[in-house]
């Protein structure tokens, strides 16, 4: 928080700041009380992060307050019983793309906005208020749903996401618990979560923005249009010659400067180029 004061940035900081407290109170996700005898707040941090865009640009600045869940106690806090939550399996994600290459389907994403802070909290945990939005007091807020960190968010927002799919009349994929489908004659949605990010996967525009106007009902989310990337990877479509080409690019690039070879000259062979590679004879065999 003191780094993001004396960032050049700063006002866009603070500004995302002010959006997540804004949705905080939008969503009721917590009241300000005075802390119980014998309880212990925990304690909370922001988290702060540049969101990009396919080609690698800063889109926008986004803060996020995290609670330190890690403190939390078991069989108090949280049932160690229901913390584990399913996420898209990456073999899925790479079928779906096929699916819609060889089928010309529609692919769009959808982010839902604050997707943890939906689940409704059922155990009783007290949070220390974040820095910078203080009542000066030593009041504490007492959380009505989930928040980013707690050990059962992840499960609760699952929970709370799949209720309303079938709600909505989808029926959830056996074997990958993050697809729902939903089809009627010639015509199918696909949807695949991971986390907050959904890829819809229509037969054509109007079913897919039918889709995204039923999430929009129960959720908060953003519409980000055809897809251009998922899950760190770019998505190159050419729907003339039916392909769908996946390249990662920006992650690349992100390693080769960690590696402090940003650079570095490219190289089609990657090995040592005095080694002479000769051609076995017939009567010859490898070792």
């Amino acid at each position: 928080y003191e780094d993001v004061l004396n960032h050049p940035q700063s006002s866009a900081w603070l500004k995302s700041m002010q959006e997540e407290i804004d949705q905080l109170n939008t969503l009721q996700t917590f009241k300000i009380v005075d802390l119980p005898p014998g309880r212990k707040p925990i304690a909370c941090k922001w988290v702060y992060r540049n969101k990009t865009d396919a080609t690698g640009t800063i889109a926008r600045r986004k803060s996020r307050l995290v609670i330190k869940g890690f403190t939390e106690i078991p069989g108090i806090d949280y049932d160690e019983n229901q913390i584990s939550s399913p996420v898209v399996r990456m073999e899925t994600n790479r079928l779906l793309i096929a699916l819609a290459a060889r089928y010309n389907l529609e692919m769009k994403m959808v982010d839902v906005k604050g997707a943890y802070l939906n689940g409704i909290l059922k155990e009783e945990i007290y949070m220390e208020q974040p820095e910078g939005f203080s009542d000066g007091t030593n009041r504490v807020w007492k959380l009505c749903k989930t928040l980013y960190g707690l050990k059962q968010s992840g499960r609760v927002w699952n929970d709370t996401l799949d209720a309303q799919f079938k709600h909505m009349g989808y029926t959830r994929l056996l074997s990958d618990r993050c697809v729902y489908i939903k089809h009627s004659d010639d015509n199918i949605i696909i949807i695949s979560v991971h986390v907050d990010d959904m890829t819809i996967y229509a037969s054509n525009n109007t079913l897919a923005s039918q889709a995204e106007s039923d999430l929009e009902t129960a959720f908060q989310i953003t519409r980000l249009g055809n897809a251009t990337q998922l899950l760190g990877m770019e998505i190159h479509r050419d729907r003339e010659h039916g392909t769908i080409t996946l390249t990662q690019t920006q992650y690349i690039k992100k390693i080769l400067n960690a590696a402090g070879m940003k650079d570095c000259n490219p190289s089609k062979t990657p090995m040592d180029i005095n080694v002479k590679l000769t051609k076995l004879s017939d009567n010859e065999s490898h070792p």
